[in-house]
């Protein structure tokens, strides 16, 4: 994983605030059982076959995403399609 810098700020670290249990349509939010041969296996990304500590790691994860978010994800994307299309054609 990835090594953490001695000068690392705060703000670069996650929120570990507490979890629910279930998500809003009464799903647990636990993907995996704890007897379950998905846990603790490495996903090997980049070679790194180590597994995070992450009490987290499987929980589902959602994210807000309204309007506004809409219009600046599309906002971001345009640059980045014409950037490839002109690498392309």
């Amino acid at each position: 994983m990835w090594k953490v810098r001695d000068d690392e700020p705060k703000h670069a670290f996650l929120w570990d605030k507490e979890t629910k249990k279930k998500n809003v349509y009464g799903h647990s939010i636990e993907k995996t059982n704890d007897d379950s041969p998905l846990r603790n296996q490495s996903l090997n990304i980049n070679g790194d076959s180590s597994i995070g500590e992450n009490p987290n790691r499987y929980k589902q994860h959602g994210f807000y995403f309204n309007a506004d978010n809409c219009i600046v994800a599309m906002l971001v994307n345009q640059p980045v399609v014409k950037k490839m299309t002109s690498l392309i054609i």
